[in-house]
């Protein structure tokens, strides 16, 4: 436990040092951010848009710029792109964008809010939490979209956070 909290300190203090070179002044409120698979980038959330930076330092790359907000992103285990929720048309849903910039790709299209929560190991498809009949399940879509397959659907209960083992065989989420 003590590793963890170390390294999630040591990525804090790197992602908040890496922001303030993206203004002259104090970049707050960096959120959400994310270590590359290869250790070399971190992408994060800040004032709304997803950045990236290199882990070890130095000036940030903003990929999206938009108004709305984009927020939790998530490198895919290739390390080619960065999943995000967007809330572009009043609500969240799913995008995707290469991890070096490039055109976002909405990958859902409802009206419940849907949240990407990780990847399977190919990065075929993403896993995203949405409550779209009434309380939290988890889904997955395709990165070139297309319609979701729900993955959890135990009824009054919320699964949310989905994760899926490196090997495709199991997944690890929140119930309740």
């Amino acid at each position: 436990m003590k590793h963890v909290m170390f390294f999630l300190s040591a990525l804090t203090m790197m992602l908040t040092l890496s922001a303030v070179s993206l203004a002259a002044d104090e970049a707050l409120y960096a959120r959400y951010p994310a270590l590359s698979p290869d250790g070399n980038s971190i992408a994060f959330t800040y004032m709304g848009d997803i950045w990236t930076v290199a882990a070890d330092g130095g000036s940030a790359q903003r990929l999206t710029v938009h108004e709305a907000e984009d927020i939790r992103p998530q490198f895919s285990p290739d390390g080619a792109w960065i999943l995000y929720s967007s809330r572009r048309f009043d609500n969240y849903d799913v995008f995707v964008i290469p991890s070096r910039g490039g055109q976002p790709r909405q990958l859902t299209f409802h009206s419940a809010a849907d949240y990407g929560t990780g990847w399977f190991p190919g990065s075929d498809s993403v896993v995203f939490t949405s409550r779209r009949e009434g309380w939290d399940d988890i889904f997955k879509v395709g990165l070139a979209g297309g319609t979701p397959v729900k993955l959890t659907g135990y009824y009054y209960e919320k699964e949310y956070n989905g994760r899926i083992s490196s090997d495709g065989s199991r997944m690890i989420y929140n119930n309740g």
